[in-house]
This record gives structure tokens, sequence and C-alpha cells, in this order.
């Protein structure tokens, strides 16, 4: 990628204090840890790469909770959601399925 012989990506939990849109992806961008398949934010060769290697078209940005306060009540309201299948299986490719959290 670029100037280095290879390309190292991570695996990154985030929790964003804010609803802000795009937060997530504005914030990681300066650290140059933009998202793959990121078209607005990211870098145009990490997607290109993962397109070819790995079929992968999607961003791989997942939300697998959240958490708010209930307008009326004041109540703590949590929902949380499983992964679906097509991320799984690409983490699962790029050897990162065992750090995943057990509610994604």
């Amino acid at each position: 990628m670029g100037r280095y012989p290879t390309a190292r990506h991570s695996l990154s939990s985030v929790t964003p204090q804010t609803g802000r849109r795009h937060q997530i992806r504005r914030h990681m961008k300066p650290m140059f840890h933009s998202i793959v398949g990121d078209t607005t934010h990211g870098d145009g060769r990490h997607k290109k790469l993962f397109r070819i290697h790995f079929g992968c078209r999607r961003l791989l940005l997942a939300a697998t909770g959240l958490a708010f306060r209930h307008p009326c009540t004041g109540a703590e309201l949590r929902v949380q959601a499983p992964l679906d299948e097509d991320y799984r299986q690409m983490l699962t490719r790029l050897g990162w399925d065992g750090r995943l959290p057990e509610h994604a």
C-alpha cells in the first residue's frame, strides 16, 4: 500500500459519546486509521485491496449496541444486535473472529 511494502489493519472497538453523523469515520481519518470501505473518509487503495482479495464491497463498520435515555421516563435503554453473517465471515478470514465481544 503506497510507500510501504505491506499494509496493516486492526480491529478496533470504539464508543462514540454523541450520535453525530459520521463521528467515528471523521475521528479515525486524521489518525490514518480510516475504516475499510469508507468512500468518503477512507483510502480508496484499501477499499480496492479488500474488494479484489476478499470480495468485500462493504463498509467494515458495525454497531453492535446502542444505549440511550428514554425521552419521557429517563430510564436507560440498551439495544444489542449480532453482526451479520458476511461481516462475521470477513472477520474470520482476517483471523479476528476470536476477538469479538460476546454480544457481537
